[in-house]
């Protein structure tokens, strides 16, 4: 399933799979914007009550021994 398949869907559970409409770009484009716009306004509120930001790091899966 696409992502703006994925994103109709969760919008209108139970109406099956034929209901699925595409979703613009430009919606797509806003709400890429908008969680943008969430994570600069996140950081900007640990920064303003002193929290450390947590940072990113890199994940790898560990091999079980065979």
């Amino acid at each position: 399933m696409k992502i703006p398949q994925l994103l109709i869907a969760a919008a209108n559970p139970g109406s099956g799979k034929d209901a699925l409409d595409p979703v613009p770009e430009a919606i797509l484009k806003y709400v890429n914007r908008l969680s943008d716009y969430f994570f600069a306004l996140a950081r900007l509120e640990l920064e303003q009550v002193g929290l450390p930001e947590e940072k990113w790091q890199v994940f790898t899966y560990k091999k079980k021994n065979e």
